[in-house]
C-alpha cells in the first residue's frame, strides 16, 4: 500500500481503500455489529447473491460469534437455508 500516508487522497477514499486491501483482493467486507453484517448479508440476497463464503480473523474466536449473533438476525429475516438444496434462501449451518 503506497499510497497509505499520501495526502493528496480524500480522507474517506483513504479509509475506504484501507479496508478493502484489509479484506483482501476481491472481498467484500462485512464489519460491525451483528445488525450490520446481517444487513450486509441481506444486501448481497437482495441482489441476487444464493450462498456466499465468509472468512474471519481468527475462526475460532469470532465464527462462535456470529453463529450465536448474526445466524439468529438472518433466520428472522428467513435468509436461512433449511439445509434443502432446492432451498431459494442462503444456506448457512450451524
Amino acid at each position: 500500500m503506497q499510497f497509505a500516508n499520501c495526502y493528496s487522497f480524500p480522507h474517506e477514499v483513504l479509509h475506504l481503500l484501507r479496508e478493502r486491501f484489509a479484506s483482501g483482493h476481491g472481498g467484500f467486507p462485512l464489519v460491525g455489529t451483528p445488525e450490520q453484517v446481517a444487513d450486509g448479508i441481506t444486501a448481497l440476497a437482495e441482489v441476487g447473491f444464493k450462498g456466499t463464503t465468509l472468512s474471519f480473523v481468527d475462526y475460532n474466536d469470532e465464527f462462535p460469534y456470529f453463529r450465536d449473533h448474526v445466524l439468529p438476525i438472518l433466520t428472522e429475516r428467513r435468509l436461512r437455508g433449511d439445509g434443502n438444496r432446492n432451498s431459494s434462501s442462503l444456506n448457512i449451518s450451524k
